[in-house]
């Protein structure tokens, strides 16, 4: 696995494989560019579909650590960011509102470093989670082999995982080895003509 910092490109679909693209925000592959007709209807939108269900589901306690580490930094930003605004308040408040600002701030900071800490295992788990959910996907993968294979149809899941995961449609290559053969063997029957 690389490291989150290195950037990539996420691939577009093209005649050997399909990109089904994974929407952090809402959880989801994207099957709505999907259509049998894309790998010559050897795979249906219900099979995809359930497919992609299975898969989302192996993935949600990785999503789930990913939401909650989320939240809890965006908390920790919130109640850091008002608790630093309520320091110049001190100088332009009244003496019974500086004395309840006083006590404010220390428990804004006690606050701030408790959502901090909270935040501390989530972060912790991400790794081990999509990786948890890396194997099981893999499995996954292997036993539906046995569907696609005889159609041409390959699972595989990038690098980048869980960025987007690609369908190869492998019976293009097999066509076009076998075209290239054809023409080859063609080829070679002229040359004995002549």
């Amino acid at each position: 696995m690389t490291e989150a910092t290195e950037p990539f490109i996420i691939p577009t679909t093209n005649g050997d494989r399909i990109i089904f693209q994974y929407h952090n925000i809402r959880g989801y592959f994207d099957l709505t560019e999907y259509r049998p007709e894309m790998t010559d209807y050897r795979l249906s939108v219900k099979d995809a579909e359930k497919f992609f269900e299975r898969v989302q589901n192996y993935l949600e306690p990785w999503r789930k650590a990913v939401k909650t580490f989320s939240i809890l930094i965006f908390l920790f930003c919130i109640v850091s960011i008002g608790g630093a605004l309520s320091i110049p308040l001190v100088y332009l408040a009244t003496e019974d509102m500086k004395i309840i600002l006083y006590l404010m701030i220390p428990l804004v900071v006690g606050l701030s470093f408790r959502i901090l800490w909270s935040a501390f295992k989530p972060a912790r788990d991400i790794p081990s989670k999509l990786q948890e959910a890396r194997t099981r996907i893999t499995l996954l993968l292997e036993s539906r082999q046995g569907f696609l294979e005889p159609r041409g149809l390959r699972w595989y899941l990038p690098e980048h995982f869980p960025e987007w995961i690609e369908l190869w449609k492998d019976y293009n290559r097999i066509d076009t080895d076998n075209q290239s053969h054809h023409r080859h063997s063609h080829h070679e029957e002229i040359q004995i003509i002549e």
